[in-house]
């Protein structure tokens, strides 16, 4: 990722209309010569479902997430491939990550405290190619029954 590029992640039905849910998470990752080198979360939709995130938005997550593991997050966000994977975790999904931070470090992790709303949509992951500047990324996702 180039410090001009930036995400605007759209949630949409499976027939294009735009679904209007807020507090959905999303995590991107990213790739080095097509091997996983990063996973973050980036943040939430808005009250329109929709996510922007910049280079450096991302970037201070690294570089916050490097301050505790050095070694895992010493590779900068350019040297990683365009090709990257956006995806919503699932609601035990969630559960189970923030179960993990609780047990490992003593706390919550940040997203946690305003519960997600990814229990309300089944989001199906996309892999996309980062363009220059602004990169469009329509998320297919359905309405659980029941929500």
């Amino acid at each position: 990722m180039q410090s001009q590029q930036s995400l605007s992640i759209h949630l949409k039905s499976p027939s294009g209309d735009t679904l209007r849910i807020e507090n959905v998470l999303f995590e991107v990752t990213f790739f080095t010569h097509g091997t996983v080198r990063y996973r973050f979360f980036i943040g939430s939709t808005d009250s329109m479902g929709i996510l922007r995130a910049s280079y450096d938005d991302i970037e201070r997550i690294r570089r916050r997430n490097a301050e505790q593991f050095i070694m895992d997050y010493n590779t900068p966000l350019e040297e990683c491939d365009d090709l990257i994977e956006v995806a919503a975790p699932s609601e035990s999904a969630l559960r189970r990550i923030a179960e993990n931070v609780t047990k490992i470090f003593g706390a919550s992790p940040d997203w946690s405290l305003k519960w997600p709303a990814n229990c309300k949509v089944t989001v199906w992951p996309s892999k996309i190619s980062l363009g220059n500047g602004l990169t469009v990324v329509p998320m297919t996702a359905e309405l659980v029954t029941g929500m």
